[in-house]
């Protein structure tokens, strides 16, 4: 089935995906050509500017964003250059669209360039990089057959997930960035996006994958670390965070949403067992271990309080820090001789963020940095 090139750049100056893009731009037997790319760059678009302009082809791009790489400023660079732009939002932070594939065909002739590549200034030229190149010759039935299928995934994608899959213009473009969903290339940032408004866009649920079952072993308590960052006036300091918990599925009553605009909305969490993995006691794990280094006081009703200082990501989008109030029941109460929580969390100023129907449903992670004095809340 027609003819296959394994190329892997960075091994021969004469071999990049670069190269091979431009001719497939600039070949006029092609009417269509389609970029799928995870990341995206303004210098990798640049570079492909002259023979988009010069192609006779119809340029199209599918390109994946809350990554923490693709930015706004590659996004317009390629509205700019007419071509159609689609960006897809898996609304996930642990499983991005991740595709890497060229398609371009014309009545008899197509060729597929699937790899490693993105269309970034390392996937074009500076990494080690490897792919496929697949010239199919449309006139043998086995080469159209394939071709075909490639083509109706893509034209399927674009069509069956409209809440995740959108047609893009340079208003929409801003709105992206707004809403924490592109990066800033001017900026220097650890965070999947700049921090959001009180508008940020999320889609209505995370994006119906098919994966294989990856085999994974337990984790005990503090067993799994992550690390962000806080940017300084001229620098940035690392703070590394475990994780300490792992709620349900959320409820409308874990994030203050309700459907009875005479209902006062709940505006704390319970801090029970959860989906957390380990023999810990909730009761006391909370007040205790978790939050045992924070200044706790008794309030007038006798339960105690402490405050917090917690960073919140939600859908991959960093919405900054706040401060966030504790609550651990006083003794004698119902709660303690139920199976109940006694330790919740008070959302006050990130109840802007937090309370949101698309959020239901899905997991609220809790971290706590090494040294004890930060924590980090994260809804997937």
């Amino acid at each position: 089935m027609g003819q296959q090139r394994y190329i892997i750049q960075g091994l021969d100056a004469n071999v990049s995906f670069l190269q091979e893009i431009k001719a497939l731009l600039l070949n006029e037997n092609f009417t269509d050509i389609w970029f799928l790319t995870a990341y995206l760059k303004s210098d990798a678009v640049y570079n492909l500017s002259t023979e988009i302009r010069k192609s006779k082809a119809k340029v199209h791009f599918i390109v994946g964003i809350g990554n923490g790489v693709t930015s706004h400023q590659a996004l317009k660079e390629l509205l700019k250059l007419k071509v159609e732009l689609y960006t897809i939002d898996t609304a996930r932070m642990w499983a991005i669209f991740h595709v890497k594939e060229v398609l371009a065909h014309g009545s008899n002739l197509a060729c597929i360039i699937c790899g490693s590549a993105n269309i970034t200034p390392g996937g074009l030229s500076r990494n080690i990089e490897a792919g496929v190149v697949s010239t199919l010759d449309l006139t043998k039935e086995e080469d159209k057959t394939f071709f075909h299928q490639a083509l109706d995934i893509i034209s399927t994608l674009i069509t069956s997930y409209p809440e995740h899959i959108k047609k893009q213009t340079v208003g929409d473009i801003d709105k992206l960035f707004e809403y924490g969903r592109v990066e800033d290339e001017n900026r220097i940032t650890t965070s999947t996006a700049t921090k959001a408004t009180s508008k940020h866009s999320i889609s209505a649920k995370p994006f119906p994958l098919q994966t294989a079952t990856l085999k994974t072993r337990k984790k005990n308590v503090l067993d799994k670390a992550i690390t962000t960052t806080k940017d300084g006036s001229n620098n940035i300091s690392v703070i590394e965070y475990k994780q300490v918990w792992q709620s349900r599925p959320l409820a409308k009553s874990n994030i203050g949403v309700t459907d009875n605009p005479n209902t006062h909305a709940k505006g704390e969490m319970g801090l029970g067992k959860g989906k957390w993995s380990g023999n810990f006691n909730p009761k006391q794990y909370f007040r205790n271990e978790v939050f045992g280094d924070l200044e706790w006081k008794q309030n007038e009703l006798g339960d105690t309080v402490a405050e917090g200082i917690f960073k919140l990501h939600i859908c991959g989008t960093d919405h900054g820090d706040f401060k966030l109030t504790l609550l651990h029941k006083r003794k004698g109460m119902e709660a303690e001789n139920q199976n109940n929580y006694l330790t919740s969390v008070r959302w006050g100023d990130a109840s802007a963020f937090v309370r949101n129907k698309n959020l239901i449903g899905r997991t609220l992670r809790l971290y706590k940095s090494v040294d004890g004095t930060h924590f980090l809340i994260d809804i997937d």
